[in-house]
C-alpha cells in the first residue's frame, strides 16, 4: 500500500476540496487550477462558481502520480476564469507521456487550436429528456443560453439522450466501481475507521460484483458507444447543462450520495464513451445564481471546442 491512502479518505462526492479551490479562482486570488475528473469534477465545480471547466479528451494529460479514482476514466481538467487562460494551460501540460501507460500515443499530435471555420450545428437532448429536478430556474436559464446559442448563429437539433444517460450510470451504478478496490481495497479491509461513511458507501458495492459483471458491461459499454458515436457523426458537438441544478454544502453534506448522482446528470457520459468536454458560465439565473452548459465533442475534438466556448464567451465573436 502506497503511503498516500494512508491517511484518512475525505468525499469526492461532495467536491469541497475542488469548490474551495474554484472559489479561489472565482475570486481572482489564482490565474488556474487543476483537478481530476471521473464523472464530472472538472465540470460540476466550475459550473457551480461561474468558471471555465475544460475536461480534455482521456489520456492528453499524463494522469502519471496522480491518486486514482479509475485509471480507465480519469483525467486531469483545467480551471480558469476565461476560456483562453484554460486552453492555454492545456496547450503546456498535454503530451505524450511513455511512462503513463493510459497516455494516449497520438496526444502530441491533437490539434488544439481554435479553428477558423467550424460547422455550427449541435446536437442537444430532447426537450422531453431534460431533467432539473424541480430547477425552474435552472431550466430557464438553459433555455436563455441555447437562445444564445441561436443568435451566434448555431442551429440546435434535439437528438435522443437515452443511450449517454445509460453510459452515465454505468461509471458509479455498475461493476466499473469494482475498479476502485486496485486502488482502496486494502483501505477497506485493513483500515476501515480511516475512510469516510460517504466514500465508503461509494467503494464497497464494487465488492458485490463478478469478473463476469466486469466483463459485461465492458460489453454494453462498447455498444452504447458505437450508438452515441452514430448519434454525434452529424453534429459538430453535443450542448447540455453543466448541471441540472445547485445544492448548498450542507445539502450536499447531508445527501451526498444521491445528490451527486443528480449533480452528474450531464457530465457522467461523458469519459466512457471518450468525450472531451468543456463547461462554459452562461447567463445569470434569475435567483442570481451561476448557469454553465457544456460542448461536448469526440475524442480529439479538443480545438472545436475551444472555438464554440470562446464563440460562447464572447458573444459578439460570430
Amino acid at each position: 500500500m502506497s503511503e498516500p491512502h494512508k491517511r484518512p479518505l475525505l468525499p469526492r462526492a461532495v467536491y469541497l476540496k475542488i469548490l474551495a479551490r474554484n472559489f479561489a479562482l472565482a475570486l481572482g486570488i489564482v490565474a488556474f487550477s487543476l483537478g481530476t475528473d471521473t464523472g464530472g469534477s472538472g465540470r460540476v465545480p466550475a459550473a457551480c462558481n461561474g468558471v471555465i471547466g475544460l475536461k480534455p479528451t482521456v489520456g492528453l494529460v499524463s494522469s502519471r502520480g496522480l491518486l486514482y479514482n479509475s485509471r480507465i476514466l480519469d483525467c486531469i481538467p483545467v480551471f480558469a476564469k476565461g476560456t483562453s487562460d484554460a486552453y492555454e494551460v492545456l496547450e503546456l501540460i498535454a503530451g505524450y507521456d511513455a511512462l503513463d501507460p493510459f497516455s494516449r500515443p497520438d496526444a502530441g499530435r491533437i490539434d488544439l487550436a481554435a479553428k477558423a471555420a467550424v460547422v455550427k450545428t449541435l446536437a442537444t437532448p430532447r426537450q422531453d429528456q431534460l431533467r432539473f429536478f424541480g430547477d425552474e430556474a435552472s431550466a430557464r436559464a438553459f433555455q436563455a443560453n441555447l437562445g444564445r446559442l441561436v443568435e451566434l448563429g448555431f442551429s440546435l437539433v434535439e437528438i435522443d439522450f437515452a443511450p449517454f444517460e445509460e453510459a452515465g450510470r454505468l461509471v458509479f451504478q455498475s461493476a466499473m466501481v469494482a475498479e476502485r478496490l486496485c486502488d482502496y481495497g486494502n483501505v477497506i479491509s485493513e483500515r476501515p475507521e480511516t475512510i469516510h461513511p460517504a466514500v465508503r458507501a461509494a467503494i464497497e458495492p464494487g465488492m458485490a460484483y463478478s469478473a463476469k459483471d466486469a466483463f459485461q458491461v465492458l460489453y454494453e459499454l462498447k455498444r452504447l458507444q458505437r450508438i452515441t458515436s452514430a448519434r454525434l457523426k452529424d453534429f459538430a458537438a453535443l450542448v447540455v447543462p453543466t448541471i441540472p441544478t445547485i445544492f448548498s454544502i450542507d445539502e450536499m453534506l447531508a445527501e451526498p450520495m444521491s445528490r451527486n448522482t443528480i449533480m452528474g446528470t450531464y457530465t457522467y457520459f461523458v469519459n466512457p464513451l471518450d468525450l472531451c468536454a468543456v463547461s462554459v458560465p452562461g447567463v445569470q439565473r434569475e435567483d442570481g445564481l451561476p448557469s454553465a452548459l457544456s460542448f461536448v465533442g469526440a475524442a480529439g475534438e479538443d480545438g472545436t471546442l475551444r472555438t464554440f466556448a470562446h464563440c460562447f464567451e464572447r458573444p459578439s465573436l460570430k
